[in-house]
């Protein structure tokens, strides 16, 4: 649909994300601010170069899923030129903005300002916006949505060949009348008009009216074929038809980007896996505007830097990179709460151990000794003296008679049948004792003192902290089936 094509801020579509962020939360745009200057729109922008003032007498609704028809009103007396315009929400943030060269109008001081026009969003559904308290709004009418209508002349309701002008209940009647003239068709009775099975009779306005009023609804045709409807918008809850164009977008709309673990190797129909894959984002165009409507879509080098439960803009222009969950367990976003303080979403965090300490001691010995032993010393000896025994003689039991004594010159004399030996003079004896043997020595070992002897805590456990878990495969709903 053609229209003023909105470049969408950052600020304004991370204000569209819901608190749940899988989808978009109403929001209200309360101002739209007018600029003569010449720019070039941004997504970066937070305001809008050279804006001379805020209309808030506006209106506007959705007329397609992307499109909003808008209509501006001042009444003011000022003066100025329209180059450029920005949505303001009733926030203060700046939702989006728009510029062109040449002037869109221009207002004097004795006119009034009124535009309308159909701005289209880009990258976001504009479904969730409303307008404020403005209750004027002039968009094309159709078979859809109440609007500006050109009425037809009777010449051209009596052509019937008009698809886009009105027709009036007086040049329904001048035609029926015509037709009743001419005999190409007869009026009907209020009573066959009431019956509602006559497919010969014209009936007229008022008799029309007059059998709505009577009766109940008329029953619905039954279908034959492969009966088709028109789409109703985003989020209508009227009696319209369904078709499968709205229950397919209402679904995917619902589904799009919910993250599900399942016990399987690969992922279903209409998933994929969560392993930081980079994707093409014509492949993936519903998951592509989720990321954007998430406020976790961010830079190529930012994701790579730890930030892997986010989305990535990729190559910046064709691909986008999607979570990476692999191996990893969740921890629910701190939001704010402080428990998890700090901490951004989608951001990797490594395993930690609460800290604490261990204590140990040894109890102490006392005062104490130690017992001892030496080895065996062997065999050995002890020397002494005899006592001096003086002069002596030793007498020897003999038979008479002389004899010589050894070699040494001592002799032996007999002597009435007893010989005695020589005097030997004072002397002493020197002689060994018997060896004492093999035996030991005990030896005292005096006390230690008190003290304490020192302990090792060894290591335990593997290289990470874990509890208890099961392995699944984490997939994303990337689109339908």
């Amino acid at each position: 649909m053609p229209g003023l094509q909105i470049i969408t801020t950052k600020a304004g579509r991370a204000a569209l994300v819901n608190a749940e962020h899988n989808g978009t939360a109403p929001l209200t745009i309360a101002e739209i601010g007018i600029t003569a200057a010449v720019f070039t729109a941004d997504a970066d922008m937070t305001t809008l170069p050279g804006e001379i003032k805020r209309i808030r007498t506006i209106s506007g609704e959705v007329v397609a899923p992307d499109t909003m028809h808008v209509t501006i009103r001042d009444d003011g007396s000022d003066t100025y030129t329209v180059r450029g315009i920005g949505y303001w929400l009733s926030n203060g943030v700046l939702l989006g903005v728009y510029s062109q060269p040449d002037p869109i109008l221009q207002k004097s001081t004795q006119s009034m300002l009124l535009l309308a026009a159909d701005t289209v969003f880009t990258t976001i559904s504009a479904t969730s916006l409303t307008f404020g308290d403005a209750n004027f709004t002039n968009p094309p009418a159709s078979t859809e949505r109440q609007g500006v209508i050109e009425l037809a002349t009777v010449g051209e309701t009596q052509a019937g060949a008009d698809a886009v002008r009105a027709v009036t209940p007086a040049t329904l009647s001048a035609r029926i009348a015509t037709e009743a003239r001419t005999g190409l068709v007869s009026i009907a009775t209020q009573a066959e008009a009431d019956a509602g099975t006559d497919d010969q009779h014209a009936i007229t306005p008022k008799k029309l009216a007059q059998r709505l009023t009577r009766f109940a609804p008329l029953d619905s045709a039954a279908f034959t074929g492969t009966p088709t409807a028109p789409t109703p918008a985003n989020g209508d809850n009227s009696l319209k038809i369904a078709n499968t164009a709205f229950v397919q977008k209402a679904i995917a709309q619902a589904v799009i980007g919910q993250i599900v673990f399942e016990a399987r190797t690969s992922a279903r129909a209409g998933f994929l896996k969560l392993n930081g894959a980079l994707v093409n984002r014509a492949d993936y165009p519903d998951l592509w505007a989720y990321a954007q409507a998430s406020g976790t879509l961010i830079a190529e080098a930012t994701w790579a830097n730890g930030n892997w439960g986010c989305f990535s803009t990729g190559d910046g222009a064709s691909t986008f990179r999607i979570p990476e969950l692999r191996g990893e367990m969740l921890r629910c976003w701190d939001d704010g709460r402080g428990v998890d303080a700090a901490r951004g979403i989608g951001t990797w965090q490594d395993s930690q151990n609460r800290t604490h300490g261990h204590t140990a001691s040894a109890a102490a010995v006392g005062d104490h000794i130690h017992s001892g032993w030496t080895d065996a010393q062997g065999w050995h000896g002890h020397h002494g003296g005899t006592t001096w025994a003086g002069d002596h003689a030793h007498s020897v039991a003999s038979s008479p008679g002389n004899g010589q004594g050894a070699s040494g010159g001592n002799s032996v004399q007999q002597s009435g049948g007893a010989m005695a030996t020589s005097v030997a003079g004072g002397h002493s004896h020197a002689f060994d004792t018997e060896g004492a043997g093999n035996h030991a020595h005990n030896i005292g070992i005096g006390g230690a003192g008190n003290h304490t002897h020192a302990i090792t805590v060894n290591l335990d456990g593997g290289n990470e902290a874990r509890p208890r878990n099961l392995a699944m495969l984490a997939m994303i709903r990337a689109y339908l089936v």
